[in-house]
């Protein structure tokens, strides 16, 4: 990790997490409307698009893993309350067992119900290279990353994390609100 990274990281606040989650998906959703209006950069705009899609989706485990430590009996030990990695399929999994074990500690708690599929596909479709080496278009030894011919299909990307958003976030935010609101205060 970059010394940006570690200091964003130390200085970070949770509380600040779901307005970031909204903007990358806002930010990726506005690049796909323009490739939509005007075609003539959509090979270069791909890999940002993906990018900001890709942080969304970490973003969005990274909280829903912070909720679930906080809820659990045992919470994992991270700096942050959730892990500081990137890859979308280890956080996916972090996600998963998290989001299981406060569910079998919280009576009420209906995690096993949301959509764990929806996100699975699409990170499994779109993430199956880890787009997070694909800030730059070659890599540290000057190699090109992606060869000219790979091809991102960012409208279907975009449906995808429209479902993600739908089927998974919204629902497993509203499942921990609703638990929690109906918790006696202390």
């Amino acid at each position: 990790m970059s010394s940006v990274d570690d200091s964003a990281n130390k200085n970070f606040r949770a509380t600040l997490l779901p307005h970031y989650i909204v903007a990358y998906k806002e930010a990726g959703d506005r690049l796909v409307n323009d490739i939509l209006r005007d075609r003539s950069f959509q090979h270069e705009l791909a890999l940002p698009i993906a990018f900001l899609y890709q942080h969304y989706l970490e973003l969005g485990l990274k909280y829903l893993i912070s909720i679930g430590n906080k809820l659990s009996s045992k919470p994992a030990d991270w700096k942050l309350g959730f892990p500081t990695g990137h890859n979308l399929h280890s956080l996916l999994k972090t996600c998963k067992d998290t989001l299981r074990r406060v569910e079998k500690e919280q009576s009420g708690l209906r995690l096993s119900e949301l959509r764990l599929d929806v996100i699975e596909a699409c990170i499994t479709t779109f993430y199956s290279r880890d787009i997070i080496a694909y800030r730059y278009p070659i890599n540290a030894e000057g190699t090109q990353l992606l060869e000219d011919t790979y091809f991102i299909d960012v409208l279907s990307l975009s449906e995808a994390i429209g479902r993600i958003d739908t089927f998974y976030f919204d629902e497993a935010i509203m499942a921990f609100s609703d638990f929690l609101d109906q918790k006696p205060l202390k």
